[in-house]
């Protein structure tokens, strides 16, 4: 058994495989944000109180709509009839006051409406905002609590990784600094749900790590690309087909002098039913395969709008064919599944030792890797034969000289087979 740590940049998050114990560990550690002086039950400054007769309801999904270096956009909705304003109140991090920002006026919508309000020019910091409805009466209690933080663009001229960790529900295209020094190459992801709120059951329609820059494309015939990250970000995705649910990220590449001068290659593929397996084509000449086959980034989806257990979940390479699966127990046609590859072919001179480990776990695994600064090669994890599951986490988390593994659902206690194909970068030929 492993325990839970703060994460700290650049390194994997440490999370436990006991059942459970994950979504607490971060529900704790999302707590602690809120410490420091917060009265019981909420955040920064808020108080516990009934409000009189009259007094408008809260509005409802108070979060960010849109996030850059400097500014901040946050969106709610209006679920009140009776209320004229909104007060939108800011403090400055865990334990501060909470001290009124702005009013804004209703829209005339009204009820169920949209309604937004953008902040430019914030200086690098953590800002904690919240929202109350206003009339007559007098103030409704705060709602939303949502943190934004702000830091300067940093200096990527030195840079050997990008990395980026965060909340969001549905597709995120956000920055993603220093991924553009070289070819990005995946060190590691997660993505888990309920991490600060009670697990529940999720079904499973998407799953992206894909960071922005142009690859060669290697589609086949009939094909085309149904995905395009903007310049600058990456796109991120965990999500049933409703896109609703909240989940938590970690991902980070490597992008020092050994991503650099090498190229990045694409293949998509449309109407996959359970496992696909293509030949990669067009390799510059075929001593391309020589090389090491590294993973830049993957999106595989569901595209028909429906709802899906997940069995197995794959993607590698053995032998110049490129592995997809994404699959539950029934296989049929109307499970057909869309998939884009972006990967790179590493020369044996920036490899100094390449390998595999796998096992079988319930929940998550830890093993002893080779130290070193690894990036991800392939994965594959199966909950096996006639068995799916509501996916609740899954991530390949390589440190030092460790790796993790996850691949559960909301009680973390089926077994699960996996494997993750892995190599440590170097300046000596690989070793097998």
């Amino acid at each position: 058994m492993f325990t839970q740590k703060h994460p700290k940049p650049d390194r994997p998050v440490r999370i436990a495989c006991r059942p459970g114990l994950v979504a607490r560990a971060m529900a704790v550690l999302a707590a602690s944000l809120l410490a420091g002086g917060a009265p019981a039950g909420g955040a920064p400054g808020q108080d516990q109180w009934v409000p009189p007769p009259g007094v408008p309801i809260p509005p409802k999904d108070f979060k960010i709509a849109r996030q850059t270096d400097r500014s901040v956009t946050l969106t709610w909705r209006d679920i009140s009839d009776n209320e004229t304003r909104f007060v939108i109140h800011r403090s400055g991090g865990p334990g501060n006051v909470y001290r009124k920002y702005t009013v804004i006026s209703r829209d005339p919508e009204g009820k169920g409406g949209v309604q937004s309000f953008s902040q430019t020019g914030l200086a690098d910091g953590q800002y904690w905002y919240s929202i109350t409805a206003r009339n007559a009466k007098g103030d409704s209690f705060r709602a939303g609590h949502t943190m934004v933080v702000v830091r300067a663009q940093p200096d990527c001229s030195g840079a050997t990784s990008a990395s980026c960790e965060g909340f969001a529900e549905g597709y995120l295209e956000r920055a993603y600094p220093c991924a553009g020094n070289g070819v990005p190459l995946l060190r590691s992801f997660y993505f888990g749900y309920g991490v600060r709120s009670t697990p529940v059951d999720h079904h499973f329609a998407a799953i992206s790590v894909m960071p922005a820059g142009t690859a060669e494309e290697l589609i086949p015939s009939g094909s085309t690309p149904p995905h395009v990250v903007q310049s600058g970000k990456i796109g991120l995705m965990f999500a049933d087909k409703n896109k609703d649910d909240e989940y938590f990220y970690k991902v980070s590449h490597y992008t020092g002098p050994l991503s650099r001068g090498i190229r990045r290659y694409r293949m998509c593929e449309v109407g996959c039913v359970g496992r696909n397996v293509r030949t990669i084509p067009r390799l510059p000449s075929r001593a391309g395969l020589k090389g090491t086959f590294v993973l830049v980034g993957f999106y595989v989806y569901f595209p028909t709008g429906r709802d899906r257990h997940v069995r197995e979940i794959a993607v590698f390479e053995n032998n110049g064919k490129l592995h997809v699966t994404l699959q539950d127990k029934e296989d049929t046609i109307s499970d057909h599944f869309v998939y884009i590859v972006d990967f790179a072919w590493v020369s044996p001179l920036r490899i100094r030792r390449r390998g595999e480990s796998g096992g079988s776990a319930r929940g998550g695994a830890r093993v002893s890797v080779p130290r070193g600064t690894k990036v991800i090669r392939g994965f594959r994890f199966d909950f096996g034969k006639d068995k799916d599951r509501h996916l609740r986490e899954v991530g390949v988390l390589p440190m030092n000289d460790k790796l993790e593994v996850y691949f559960a659902d909301k009680n973390g206690d089926d077994r699960f087979d996996w494997r993750v194909q892995w190599a440590v970068l170097g300046d000596r030929p690989a070793k097998r």
